[in-house]
């Protein structure tokens, strides 16, 4: 059965998970209507990740969610979240290390205190998938400019003149025809449309799979050995805490050749806790679900088909395990580099290099998260080889036991918390051709994936800075879209530089906003230069202590905008500097 009359809408999004919805919702809120086709009708059971980052969170304080989500999220009061490695749960093992990682009321209190640049200005959130995706869900069946379809398979797509053509069938067997400007492929690591379309991924399998095991334990929630933990790691896989309370998903690994089908997901947790003793036979109260996953690091040739009418996000351009938080925050990431791009260009407000600009930044920073994600897992996966090296011994009440524990424990001190690349998360410098480079011979600050360095640095996120009011961050003055800030001292003039941005942004069409902070030293200190150009998704777009004249203004919107090309010097820096990097 078929539907012969063709949707027309600006923007297709394939795929109703976390990021295709809040790809949709952000193009509502820049104004852009879009079809969101999600093949399932319900959303997900299983619990794919446990932390929204630092960054995201930041975001999606941007986007107005990220109050409410908080309310969803497990005891925000907590101070702490702790990763303890052990040789097992049970009576007669050990611990060995334990990963510190600041919970949220320790987070506000340094977010608060510390006014140096260095910090967010929101903290990171324990949440499972389960809940954002039922939380995004409502949230865009509200939206007028979205119109939701759960339960739409995609079958295919054709570019054309006009942009894309595309075919879904309903859970009814209906077949339907969707007619878009772009098209955005965002269904997942085994993406049908990147599969579709041609584009081929290069990466690797890691070669183990885990066994993942989601239930529900009273006993488990009553006897916490270690505390508030995140993780418990044992030799044989890991356990997540997912809500706080007694909801907990435990991840055995196994040899990537096992054969695991017959296996009773009870007893694979019992004996993923029991770690190198018996299986710790605590009371399971319901296995809510079990699956066997493979970690997977891959990347897309391309992020875009070559005409740039579709584009790929999240997993479906890059696959990453979720170690770390990195997987869902990844792709939030390109999400938020992309969406306001592709609405721009749907209003009239951009020009296609917007469009070429993602390839150019996105892909460094999948490239580099996969390179790190995959460096941190084979280095802790060490600390398994050495208990199993040292099985006779470890848990022995003897000094060579205690010894070997200690060695053990310095190693995992060593490997370093997989939860706090705090520059990774805040410090991705993008280069791409809608960015001026300094032109002052400014040498770039240091870049240190653990570290955040504040710097407004072009192509840098600005940093988070509380202004002489106390409760005001520099962020919440930010407009839609462009916005220019610029510090000034009292009684001193800005020579019209305020007036003459606004007018070349009308002349371009371009939705432009101005901020004048006058007085501000602190926060004038760490954005390093008086008038600094943000983009809408907070990076800055170019920067100067010297008002320009009237007709290189012009140009520096234009190519803000992706309507001209860089200067040719700029141009060549560019483009050197993105092939080093990818």
């Amino acid at each position: 059965m078929s539907d012969n009359t063709p949707i027309e809408v600006p923007v297709v999004v394939v795929g109703g998970g976390p990021i295709g919805m809040l790809f949709a919702l952000r193009l509502a809120q820049l104004g852009a209507p879009s079809l969101l086709a999600e093949q399932n009708a319900t959303t997900i059971s299983l619990p794919k990740m446990d932390m929204t980052n630092i960054r995201s969170m930041e975001i999606l304080r941007v986007m107005g969610l990220a109050d409410e989500y908080r309310q969803l999220g497990p005891k925000e009061e907590l101070s702490d979240w702790v990763t303890p490695f052990t040789t097992g749960m049970g009576e007669k093992e050990h611990h060995l290390f334990t990963w510190p990682l600041e919970g949220n009321k320790t987070w506000r209190e340094k977010i608060r205190k510390i006014n140096d640049g260095t910090q967010p200005v929101e903290p990171p959130l324990r949440s499972s998938q389960i809940v954002l995706e039922a939380f995004l869900k409502d949230k865009c069946l509200k939206t007028p400019l979205i119109t939701g379809k759960f339960g739409w398979k995609f079958l295919s797509c054709v570019e054309d003149e006009a942009g894309v053509v595309s075919k879904f069938v309903t859970l009814e067997g209906t077949e339907c025809t969707v007619k878009s400007q772009y098209l955005i492929g965002s269904d997942g690591g085994r993406s049908t449309v990147r599969k579709h379309v041609g584009i081929q991924t290069s990466g690797y399998n890691f070669p183990k799979k885990l066994f993942m095991t989601f239930f529900k334990s009273d006993e488990l929630a009553e006897r916490r050995h270690f505390g508030n933990f995140w993780h418990i790691v044992t030799p044989k896989g890991f356990l997540v805490d997912t809500n706080a309370g007694n909801l907990f998903a435990s991840h055995h690994i196994f040899p990537e050749g096992d054969d695991t089908s017959h296996l009773d997901p009870t007893e694979v947790a019992q004996a993923n806790l029991g770690g190198i003793g018996e299986p710790w036979k605590f009371k399971i109260d319901e296995v809510l679900a079990h699956s066997v996953w493979q970690p997977r690091f891959r990347c897309a040739n391309t992020l875009s088909t070559p005409s740039e009418k579709i584009f790929l996000v999240g997993d479906a351009a890059h696959a990453v395990p979720p170690h770390g938080a990195h997987s869902l925050n990844t792709g939030i990431l390109g999400m938020w580099n992309l969406s306001w791009k592709i609405a721009a260009v749907v209003n009239g407000y951009g020009g296609s290099r917007l469009l070429k600009s993602y390839n150019m930044e996105m892909k460094p920073v999948a490239m580099g998260v996969i390179e790190a994600v995959g460096g941190h897992i084979g280095r802790q996966m060490s600390y398994s080889d050495w208990i199993t090296e040292n099985l006779d011994v470890i848990d022995a009440e003897t000094p060579e036991g205690k010894a070997v524990r200690a060695r053990v424990g310095a190693m995992i001190r060593d490997i370093g918390n997989h939860g706090k690349y705090y520059g990774r998360e805040l410090d991705q410098r993008l280069k791409s051709d809608i960015i001026f480079q300094d032109s002052d011979g400014t040498t770039e600050p240091r870049w240190n994936a653990l570290q955040y360095t504040p710097s407004t640095w072009p192509g840098a996120r600005a940093p988070h800075v509380w202004l002489k009011d106390g409760p005001t961050p520099i962020f919440d003055h930010y407009g839609l879209w462009w916005t220019l800030v610029n510090f000034q001292k009292s009684g001193k003039s800005d020579d019209g530089v305020l007036d003459n941005f606004t007018m070349a942004a009308e002349k371009l069409g371009m939705p432009f906003k101005t901020v004048e902070l006058v007085d501000e030293d602190h926060a004038r200190k760490l954005w390093e230069r008086d008038l600094v150009l943000v983009r809408p998704d907070g990076h800055v777009a170019w920067r100067s202590n010297e008002a320009p004249l009237a007709t290189q203004i012009i140009e520096i919107l234009e190519v803000v905008s992706g309507k001209k090309p860089l200067p040719t010097d700029e141009q060549i820096l560019i483009n050197h500097t993105v092939l080093e990097r990818v």
